[in-house]
């Protein structure tokens, strides 16, 4: 069975905080017509970042979706007309107070099925400590530097926010056997 596309006839705003949401009314291909509230956004980074001994920096925080505390990548919004490599240091800096040596993409996903938010997944080597972190007035982060074991058990775990971009990053380094 063919699928042909839907036609979009409206768009308005649902929601218009932290998170956007936009209200879709579509043709579907039968003639119907449908609603679809839709998370707007362009683009996010999270990035893997290891140090030059090895470690890998990650932050640990509150998040009010799951209402618990939880570790994640380093990362955030890529800001309008900005390279996702630059937003990548950006945040590892501000969040973290590590400067990346190199940064290197390595793929990317949508965020969900009713979402536009591409997510992009950095891998950041040879990071340095610079100096303190330098969050938003809403972030309040702990930074952690883990090893490898840890990482893998912290992701295998599923109780990081950005699981799937973890699981690339380290896909793409080679080290998903590591520490089995």
């Amino acid at each position: 069975m063919t699928q042909l596309p839907w036609i979009l006839l409206s768009e308005k705003p649902v929601l218009d905080g932290f998170t956007r949401v936009i209200r879709q009314t579509y043709r579907m291909p039968d003639g119907r017509e449908s609603e679809w509230d839709v998370v707007a956004g362009d683009r996010s980074v999270a990035v893997v970042a290891m140090t030059t001994d090895g470690s890998f920096v990650t932050v640990r925080q509150f998040r009010p979706g799951p209402g618990r505390v939880l570790d994640e990548l380093p990362g955030g919004y890529v800001d309008s007309g900005e390279r996702v490599e630059h937003a990548a240091a950006r945040e590892l800096l501000e969040e973290t107070g590590y400067e990346a040596g190199t940064i290197e993409l390595v793929g990317s996903s949508w965020m969900s099925a009713k979402g536009q938010l591409r997510q992009f997944c950095a891998v950041a080597r040879d990071c340095r400590y610079s100096g303190p972190a330098r969050s938003d007035a809403e972030e309040f982060m702990d930074v952690r530097l883990v090893d490898l074991a840890t990482l893998l058990s912290i992701v295998r775990s599923g109780g990081l926010t950005d699981q799937g971009l973890a699981y690339r990053a380290l896909d793409h380094l080679g080290l998903l056997q590591a520490g089995c």
